[in-house]
């Protein structure tokens, strides 16, 4: 697979043109309904890809999607000399939220955790753009995404929905993995969430005030 992008990139380059490649990894299917899904690769291999080639990687999930830019294959290369690089993607139960977290997002909320961790720990600041796709509940028709900052608060981000395979899913750019949910409009402006960026899911920007201190779980979500 990683020689097979090489060689069409070099190719390609040989001929004058560019191109876009992109190496898709598919989460095996015994996890297929899991809430709790991982993806391990051998920091050799993402090694390889960061080398090798120009290709971003997908990792494709129950859950969604997460695509990682050449950039952030690098960041994770550099810090990733042994052992495995693990890609995991938790979707909370509701339960485990406060009831004070219910009532600032909606209880119907789709909460996702997203990790990438090495032998060192956690990778947070991915050096590079990661896209999300994360998917949304079939009822909710004005949908928006937050995320979890260093203050505990929630914070809009921009997104885009998007269609794939019959399903809907909430496309977001981030620059580093926490804590996200998937909320409705409504719950956005009742909740009076901080707005980052030029739009997120039609909530008004003019919320300055963010959620503060709620944690993401019951778990430790740094």
């Amino acid at each position: 697979m990683i020689s097979d992008t090489a060689a069409a990139e070099a190719a390609a380059g040989a001929a004058g043109k560019s191109v876009e490649s992109s190496i898709t990894i598919t989460a095996p299917s015994s996890t297929a309904s899991a809430n709790d899904i991982k993806v391990t690769l051998p920091a050799a291999t993402v090694g390889k890809i960061a080398a090798d080639t120009n290709a971003k990687v997908t990792i494709e999930t129950a859950a969604g999607q997460v695509t990682l830019d050449q950039k952030t294959l690098d960041t994770v290369a550099k810090s990733s000399t042994s052992g495995d690089v693990t890609l995991e993607i938790i979707k909370l139960d509701a339960s485990a939220l406060s009831t004070d977290l219910r009532d600032e997002i909606g209880g119907d909320a789709a909460v996702y955790e997203i990790t990438l961790t090495n032998s060192s720990g956690k990778i947070t600041q991915l050096g590079g753009t990661a896209e999300l796709l994360l998917e949304i509940a079939d009822g909710n028709t004005t949908p928006a995404c937050v995320y979890k900052d260093d203050s505990g608060s929630y914070v809009l981000m921009p997104s885009e929905v998007v269609t794939l395979n019959g399903k809907r899913y909430l496309k977001v750019k981030t620059t580093h993995f926490s804590c996200y949910a998937v909320v409705t409009a409504a719950a956005g402006r009742k909740s009076g969430l901080r707005y980052t960026g030029e739009k997120a899911g039609g909530i008004d920007r003019e919320r300055p005030q963010g959620i503060g201190g709620q944690r993401c779980s019951s778990a430790e979500m740094d």
